[in-house]
């Protein structure tokens, strides 16, 4: 416990469904003026709406990656990969809540206001129901995405709206008695939908998608104090899902004396129905501000974990809406090696985006 707040080394037992206060924790996390989010209010300093899929057309003929992350202070920065070109969508307008008169559920979005704000941007969860629907679609039209998601395991949690949270880092070197908290949620979900765009016209896609949402507080010494731009975080965080396993791992570690703040981890077997708790396990890899390679090992409740990951580039070049290139890089691990549950040893090959 830190300045009275709860902390855990790991929130990786927690399986509760994700209710809509969790999506729209007022009075806690953030607040609302009518219909207008307000900015983040110290000492909670980010409210993230976040969302990332891997999948293709229906037909198999084209590949699709998308990311991106909406920011309750302004950074609302999405982009599409579709058959290795990437688009970048930015200049989205102030953020806004819909109780479900507009969109049908609550809903968090950003019309296109102004200028510099050309795109439109939507998230709304339907609750009880456990679904999500997220748009995104530029000014002209010119490209367009719109998809409903489905959870196919647990909610996997970092941390309640009221705790306990666990560590994330500190806002700089020269604040060591005021750290960095967060909590959150993660739905790893299957997605269908449509999208539009020049390269593919309009397509049914289906696949993959993490659902996630964060919350960051300051604690301890000084946490009202604006933070500064150069905060140190040293931290681990991977995620693999195909169809037969969906796995997180989060580890935050102490950048000056080792110390290991939190760990947890958990992997689910959705067509099993087996939730098992993965919070004894070894990260390492080749070092560097960039690594190439991964390696995860350890026991979990009913097994073990052995891979190995390799970064790779699988799309590199990324264009604007209008198809103007833009210097861009995102990397991606590609996981194979195996995990054993039970007696059984599943083999497994994946990719994730890097972040």
């Amino acid at each position: 416990m830190i300045a009275g707040e709860r902390l855990s080394m790991s929130n990786s037992h927690i399986t509760d469904t994700a209710t809509l206060e969790d999506e729209f924790p007022w009075g806690i996390t953030m607040k609302r003026a009518g219909d207008d989010l307000l900015a983040d209010i110290p000492p909670w300093y980010s409210n993230n709406f976040c969302n990332y899929g891997v999948g293709s057309s229906a037909d198999g003929k084209h590949q699709i990656y998308f990311c991106g992350c909406f920011n309750l202070t302004g950074a609302k920065i999405h982009k599409v990969g579709i058959d290795g070109f990437w688009y970048e969508f930015r200049g989205f307008g102030p953020a806004h809540y819909d109780d479900g008169s507009k969109y049908g559920s609550p809903t968090i979005y950003a019309d296109a206001i102004g200028p510099d704000a050309i795109y439109t941007l939507s998230r709304s969860y339907h609750y009880p129901e456990r679904r999500w629907s997220w748009r995104l679609q530029s000014e002209k039209g010119k490209i367009s995405l719109s998809i409903s998601l489905t959870p196919i395991s647990k909610t996997f949690w970092f941390g309640k709206p009221r705790g306990p949270y666990i560590m994330h880092g500190l806002p700089s070197p020269k604040r060591k008695r005021t750290f960095d908290v967060w909590g959150g949620f993660i739905d790893f979900c299957a997605f269908t939908g449509k999208l539009k765009a020049p390269l593919t016209g309009e397509i049914e896609i289906k696949g993959i998608s993490g659902m996630d949402r964060e919350w960051h507080k300051r604690i301890g010494e000084d946490p009202m104090k604006p933070p500064p731009f150069h905060t140190v975080l040293y931290y681990n965080a991977f995620s693999l899902t195909n169809e037969e396993i969906v796995m997180l791992i989060y580890e935050s570690i102490n950048p000056w004396t080792g110390e290991v703040w939190c760990r947890q981890g958990r992997i689910d077997f959705p067509s099993k129905d087996l939730i098992c708790i993965f919070d004894d396990f070894q990260y390492s890899d080749d070092g560097g501000l960039a690594p190439n390679k991964f390696k995860v090992r350890g026991e979990h409740e009913r097994g073990s974990v052995d891979l190995t990951g390799v970064a790779t580039e699988r799309w590199g070049e990324l264009r604007n809406v209008d198809g103007i290139p833009v210097v861009f890089n995102q990397p991606f691990i590609e996981w194979s090696g195996k995990i054993t549950v039970d007696g059984e040893e599943i083999e497994v090959s994946a990719w994730e985006p890097l972040s």
